[in-house]
């Protein structure tokens, strides 16, 4: 880890701004072995320490941040000093991009299964995890977050923003509450009583 925090670890930082600096030397290490720092989607790099780091989550966000003016301009500096290299995109690559569209497509099916599967109800809180018969591991409730989060921002894609208002609508998903989950209808009184 010492050899990531080579010239900008200073004792009073916090702790975003130590985790950003180690994703970002992790980004240029990574760029150095593969020729690019723009890493594909889906991307853990493992650092010489061995510490994995999912590059590709960092630079979606450190790019939807920048696109928002978000990006504090000390980080936009040295981002902006690997794209001057040549070594970093600003815009995604259309493969990319479709490759994500396809992945968003596979969640959002799962989440619809979902809520066929719970009869439209049930709390899907975010550390639900989907187990799929051939033991894969689908983070079902991180992706839902992650919706209402770009929701929040502003940044969820069109596309992606009138599927599941489809949902809102329908009074099956709400953007309001704390956690993003299916609601359960009203308890209506028992007529025999």
């Amino acid at each position: 880890m010492k050899q990531l925090r080579a010239g900008w670890y200073v004792n009073t930082m916090n702790a975003n701004d130590i985790y950003w600096n180690v994703c970002y030397d992790a980004l240029v290490c990574y760029g150095r072995v593969y020729g690019t720092c723009n890493v594909v989607s889906g991307c853990k790099y493992e650092a010489p320490n061995g510490k994995q780091f999912r590059l590709s989550s960092f630079l979606h966000n450190q790019r939807i941040a920048k696109a928002m003016n978000r990006l504090s301009m000390n980080y936009l500096t040295k981002l902006q000093l690997l794209v001057d290299r040549t070594m970093l995109d600003w815009e995604v690559d259309p493969v990319e991009a479709e490759a994500d569209d396809k992945r968003w497509n596979v969640m959002y099916g799962h989440f619809l299964e979902y809520g066929v599967k719970h009869n439209g109800y049930g709390d899907l809180y975010m550390s639900y995890i989907l187990h799929l018969a051939d033991t894969t591991e689908i983070k079902l409730g991180k992706w839902l977050l992650r919706q209402r989060q770009q929701y929040k921002l502003g940044i969820l894609p069109q596309d992606r923003l009138d599927r599941l208002q489809v949902l809102v609508d329908q009074n099956k998903l709400d953007w309001k509450t704390t956690k993003m989950f299916w609601k359960k209808p009203t308890q209506l009184p028992d007529s025999s009583s």
